[in-house]
C-alpha cells in the first residue's frame, strides 16, 4: 500500500479495506492490493495510518490553513468524513446476510481506531468544530445501551414513590426516552449534543436527592430540574398546564387571576440553561409556558370584568352605570399600576412636563379606579417608586395587549 505522503487521499487504505470486507468471502482471492484479512496485519496497518493521519491533520490545520475559517473547514471535513466511514463499517458489521464473525470483529476494531481520531479532533480542535456534530452509529448504539441502564435505575426508584405527580412525571420522561432508544430511524439528525443532553438529564434525575414535591414550601424539585434542563416535550408541557388548570379550578377562591399570578411569579423565578434542549427543533419550555400563562391571565381578566347587558337595557346605558359619578375616566388598572404606567411614560418621554410630579398632578385627578373614585396624585407618585412584582406583571400584560391591538389596526 502507498505511503501516506504519496497518496492524495489520506483514507484510501480504508476504502480498500471496506471493499475487501464487502467482497469477502465471495471472491476466491482473499487479498486486495496485497492486503489480507489477517487481524494482526489489518490492525497494525490501521494503527499506523491513524497515527499518520493525526500528524497530517495537525499539519493541514496549523501550517497549510492560516485563516481561522479554513481551519474550521478542514477540521469539520475530517470529522464528517471519519463519521461517514464509521457508519459504513457499522452497516457491514451488522450485515445479517453475511454474518461473518471475522469481518464483524475487524469492523468493531477499526471503529475503535477511528473513534480515537474523532476524540483527537474533539479534544484538540473543539473550537473549530460545529456544535451540532452527527453521531456515528456505533457510538449511538453504545450510548443507547447506557441510557437504557440509567432508565432502569430511575424506573426502579419510581416504583418506591407514593406521590402520584412524581410517578406521572417520571412516566412521561421514561416514555420519551424509551421511544428514542427503541427507534432505529430518527426523523432528525442525531448530534453529539443530542446524546449528551439525554445522558446528562438522566444522570441529574438519578442524582436528585428528593423527587417528591414539598407542599409546605411549594418546592417541586423534579419539575424544577426538567424546566432547568429545558425538557420541552409536548407531553410534559401539556401535563404541566393541565395540572395548573386543575389547581386553579379547584381553588376555594373567587379571584382566579390572583392565584394564577402567584403561580406565574413562582414560574418566572425558575431558570433554564441556554445550552440545553430535549428537542432543539422545538420552542423553549419557558416560552411555551409563558405564552400559556399570558393566555390564561387574559381570559380570567376578561371574564372578571365582563358584565352581561341586562334585558331591556342598551349597551350604552350599561356602560354609563359603570362610569364614576364624577365623570372621570375609569381605569381598570389599580392605583399602583397607574403609577408605574405614568412613571414609565415620563421616563421614555412619551409625556413631557416640568417634572414627574407635574405629570401626576396633571393626569391623576381626572382618573378613577374600580376601587376609588378619588386618587391622590402625591400618593400615586410615591407608589411608582415601590413597585410590586404582581403590579409590574399586570401593567406589562396590559401594554402587550395594547400593542397587539395596534398591530391589528
Amino acid at each position: 500500500m502507498k505511503a501516506m505522503s504519496e497518496r492524495k487521499y489520506p483514507l484510501e487504505w480504508l476504502d480498500v479495506l471496506i471493499e475487501t470486507f464487502k467482497s469477502y468471502p465471495t471472491e476466491k482471492s482473499k487479498k486486495t492490493d496485497g492486503m489480507s484479512l489477517k487481524k494482526v496485519d489489518v490492525l497494525s496497518l490501521a494503527e499506523n495510518e491513524v497515527n499518520n493521519l493525526k500528524l497530517r491533520i495537525r499539519e493541514e490545520i496549523f501550517v497549510a490553513a492560516t485563516p481561522r475559517k479554513n481551519r474550521k473547514l478542514i477540521a469539520n471535513y475530517y470529522h464528517e468524513t471519519i463519521t461517514y466511514y464509521m457508519n459504513i463499517l457499522y452497516g457491514i458489521g451488522r450485515d445479517k446476510e453475511k454474518n461473518i464473525k471475522q469481518v464483524e470483529e475487524l469492523c468493531g476494531e477499526l471503529h475503535c481506531r477511528l473513534r480515537l481520531l474523532l476524540d483527537f479532533l474533539e479534544t484538540d480542535f473543539r473550537d473549530y468544530l460545529k456544535s451540532k456534530r452527527k453521531v456515528p452509529k456505533y457510538y449511538l448504539s453504545s450510548a443507547k445501551k447506557n441510557l437504557s441502564g440509567l432508565l432502569d435505575k430511575i424506573t426502579e426508584r419510581s416504583r418506591k414513590s407514593t406521590c402520584t405527580h412524581t410517578k406521572n412525571v417520571i412516566q412521561i420522561v421514561t416514555d420519551a426516552f424509551e421511544k428514542f432508544i427503541n427507534q432505529s430511524k430518527h426523523p432528525y439528525i442525531i448530534t453529539d449534543q443530542c446524546v449528551q443532553y439525554r445522558q446528562d438529564l438522566l444522570k441529574k434525575i438519578e442524582a436528585l436527592p428528593q423527587w417528591e414535591p414539598d407542599v409546605e414550601t411549594g418546592q417541586f424539585p423534579l419539575d424544577s430540574l426538567l424546566i432547568f434542563m429545558n425538557f420541552n416535550s409536548k407531553t410534559y408541557i401539556s401535563y404541566l398546564t393541565s395540572c395548573l388548570s386543575e389547581s386553579i379550578k379547584s381553588a376555594g377562591t373567587d379571584d382566579k387571576t390572583e392565584l394564577l399570578l402567584g403561580y406565574y411569579k413562582g414560574f418566572r423565578q425558575l431558570h433554564t440553561h441556554p445550552a440545553y434542549a430535549f428537542n432543539p427543533e422545538y420552542h423553549s419550555i419557558m416560552d411555551l409556558l409563558d405564552k400559556w400563562f399570558d393566555e390564561e391571565l387574559s381570559y380570567f381578566r376578561k371574564i372578571t370584568t365582563f358584565t352581561p347587558v341586562a334585558v331591556g337595557k342598551s349597551r350604552e346605558s350599561t356602560i354609563k352605570e359603570k362610569l364614576p359619578a364624577s365623570g372621570k375616566v375609569l381605569c381598570t388598572l389599580s392605583g399602583d399600576q397607574i403609577a408605574l404606567l405614568l412613571r414609565a411614560a415620563d421616563e421614555v418621554r412619551m409625556l413631557s412636563a416640568r417634572s414627574l410630579t407635574a405629570v401626576f398632578r396633571s393626569i391623576v385627578p381626572y382618573i378613577a379606579t374600580q376601587q376609588k373614585d378619588e386618587l391622590s396624585y402625591e400618593s400615586i407618585r410615591i407608589k411608582s417608586y415601590n413597585a410590586e412584582e404582581t403590579d409590574k406583571e399586570v401593567t406589562i400584560r396590559t401594554l402587550r395587549r395594547m400593542i397587539e391591538k395596534i398591530q391589528d389596526y
